[in-house]
């Protein structure tokens, strides 16, 4: 039986090393998106769609038992000490990858703090062409109104 459990626990952190491959990669796009020196040209609805989509993985990553618990079994047969040495290369392969993560995080975040002023600016203008854009539109409904003259 702790064979089973050992091969569930390394298709499990497999699954895990993809997610979180994914999450590298979308962080390494929102890092090459955000290279533009001009804040304005940043793609925010990207960087949004992004943000959602690793959110995503994130939750499939929490729902995933990924993590080996520690055998309490000093004498492992050597089908069990390979997995469990197969386990711990995949372990260190995730927290490079989380490391990695990280970076790429810190350096979109400091970009962004920096970039502050101007990301908001750009969303008021949005806002602003938005509430414009919601009274013209409304204004084709006030056209077919009917007026009428009493006088005669």
């Amino acid at each position: 039986m702790a064979g089973e459990i050992n091969a569930e626990t390394t298709e499990n952190l497999l699954q895990a090393r993809r997610l979180f491959e994914d999450i590298y990669m979308i962080s390494a796009k929102q890092k090459s998106l955000l290279e533009a020196e001009n804040e304005e040209l940043w793609p925010l609805e990207t960087i949004l769609e992004l943000l959602d989509e690793r959110q995503k993985i994130i939750n499939l990553i929490e729902k995933l038992d990924y993590l080996p618990t520690p055998s309490s079994d000093q004498s492992l047969s050597p089908n069990q000490a390979t997995g469990q040495a197969m386990n711990n290369q995949i372990m260190d392969e995730i927290q490079a990858l989380i490391k990695n993560i990280q970076t790429n995080d810190a350096i979109c975040q400091d970009k962004m703090q920096k970039a502050m002023p101007v990301i908001m600016n750009k969303l008021n203008k949005t806002r602003e062409n938005k509430k414009a854009q919601l009274a013209y539109d409304q204004g084709e409904v006030l056209n077919s109104a009917w007026f009428i003259d009493q006088k005669s």
